[in-house]
């Protein structure tokens, strides 16, 4: 799978839903490195993922649910708790 990693990110201000405690690219850096996080934005709620390049992971049932709950919780249509600095 690949990861991206941001520049100047504020965990602080998302709701950690993965994470990495490795850095993927050098297994020696530990850290918390977001793979997903979510909050809310305005009047709006943002959901991100950064899985799913491969079309094996797409077909794993706990990665589809986790992709259909973001959507839900980003629809209104579920509820969940985005409240940021979670971890």
């Amino acid at each position: 799978e690949e990861m991206y990693l941001f520049k100047n990110f504020d965990d602080s201000k998302v709701h950690q839903l993965f994470y990495l405690d490795k850095h993927p690219n050098n297994k020696q850096e530990a850290g918390r490195f977001p793979v997903a996080w979510c909050k809310n934005y305005a009047q709006g709620k943002v959901f991100y993922t950064s899985l799913g390049h491969r079309e094996d992971v797409w077909e794993n049932k706990r990665y589809q649910a986790h992709i259909l709950g973001g959507i839900k919780w980003a629809l209104g249509l579920e509820e969940g708790d985005a409240s940021p600095g979670n971890l």
